[in-house]
């Protein structure tokens, strides 16, 4: 253990105590006095720890007119890649097991770090990349990254050396700290970072909402602080996903699909396995799915058209038609149907598929909709002696009164 290390750290933690205008107890300077005179890093650690515990988790909020919003101009976008990926936002790529999403990852960071075009897309200038990596050996990832490289020299032969454009950490072993990552993006001043893959940066259960939103949070505020792109790979759910809604693709807690602002999808195409789709899902603009082919180390652009295995063979998932249409159009569907039942919460996302052939995603919006409109409701019927009441239901408001459910969340009778 370095003591100047540690001091330094020391340092820039008590003085983000006195940002937050807090005073840092004189006897955690002691305790790490004591630590790094023992050689003790775990107890090192332990007070970093109470440190962070002195900082609020919560920052100043701006408040913006929108009289000042009407004097100035939007800023433009300042795209990292032309149509797809847009400074200080957050980008998903899923796929299934097994469809080279690192090499995929790969190369982009590469065409990034040059400023060099990416399959359809032009990426307007050279970027500074940090690709942080928890899953492969560090000899592993060092040979895919050569052989990703070497390839693109291959077709750019001008090009020149892209000296520190391009960093990685290896962190296999590693428990993640986005705090250092932070640091090494202010360190290389970083304009985007690849984290591969999504799962190994947090503790807990992939599927739990719970477990999940931390990390989304951190790499939200790190985005926001820092004003990198962020990019994380993560894997498909098990099962066919060819036909699968892109906002129910990705393994675990819905909450990774609402929460990222470009997703990047591969899924197999029709016509073997050297070909893929590509598809996307983003908030700002739209882009056609096209067809990629793995040209190992790389993937190069495909004439084809972008149709999935699945949805050709039938195997899988059922097509859901009901995507196409508008939240209005499927809620007049819905509502008759309803009649005066009453529906758990579980039965109406189900009662909604059904009747209307919607994704389970598009089936819970539709359902927090419904609680939403002026003659319906979500209540609970009230339990003696026990505050909240029991099951959960969903209906008209009036039904809901005559049988008792009085306690409705949105506070109205």
């Amino acid at each position: 253990m370095r003591a100047k290390v540690l001091t330094r750290q020391f340092g820039a933690a008590a003085q983000q105590v006195a940002d937050a205008g807090r005073e840092l107890p004189e006897r955690l300077l002691q305790e790490l006095q004591l630590a790094v005179s023992e050689g003790s890093k775990p107890k090192a650690e332990a007070i970093f720890s109470q440190i962070r515990n002195q900082i609020p988790s919560y920052h100043n909020v701006e408040v913006i007119s929108a009289d000042q919003w009407d004097q100035q101009e939007p800023e433009p976008i300042n795209w990292l890649v032309e149509g797809l990926l847009e400074r200080e936002t957050i980008a998903a790529i899923i796929a299934p097991s097994k469809t080279k999403k690192t090499f995929f990852s790969l190369q982009l960071a590469v065409h990034m770090a040059y400023g060099e075009r990416f399959l359809n897309w032009n990426i307007p200038t050279p970027l500074r990349v940090l690709f942080v990596q928890m899953e492969l050996p560090a000899a592993g990832c060092h040979r895919r990254y050569r052989k990703v490289r070497d390839r693109f020299l291959e077709s750019h032969p001008h090009a020149e050396r892209m000296g520190d454009g391009l960093s990685f950490i290896n962190g296999r072993g590693w428990k993640f700290d986005i705090e250092a990552i932070r640091a090494e993006i202010l360190r290389q001043g970083s304009d985007v970072v690849f984290v591969d893959p999504l799962y190994m940066t947090h503790d807990g259960v992939e599927n739990a909402a719970e477990d999940v939103k931390p990390i989304l949070a951190a790499f939200s505020r790190l985005a926001e602080e820092t004003e990198v792109t962020i990019v994380y790979i993560h894997h498909d759910a098990k099962g066919v996903v060819g036909v699968r809604d892109t906002r129910d693709r990705g393994a675990g807690s819905n909450v990774i699909g609402r929460h990222y602002d470009t997703g990047i999808f591969l899924g197999p195409h029709e016509n073997g396995d050297n070909l893929l789709v590509l598809d996307f899902l983003l908030r700002e603009g739209t882009q056609e799915p096209v067809t990629v082919q793995w040209d190992y180390p790389i993937f190069t652009p495909s004439l084809l058209p972008a149709v999935s295995r699945a949805a050709v063979k039938g195997a899988g998932r059922t097509p859901r038609p009901g995507n196409a249409k508008s939240d209005e159009t499927l809620l007049a569907e819905i509502l008759p149907a309803m009649g005066d039942r009453l529906f758990g919460s579980d039965e109406l996302v189900q009662f909604i598929q059904d009747t209307t052939q919607v994704a389970k995603a598009r089936a819970l919006d539709l359902k927090t909709a419904i609680g939403q409109r002026p003659d319906y409701a979500r209540a609970k019927k009230p339990t003696p002696g026990q505050r909240g009441g029991g099951r959960e239901l969903y209906g008209k408001r009036a039904v809901l009164k005559q049988h008792g459910f009085n306690f409705c969340y949105d506070g109205k009778p």
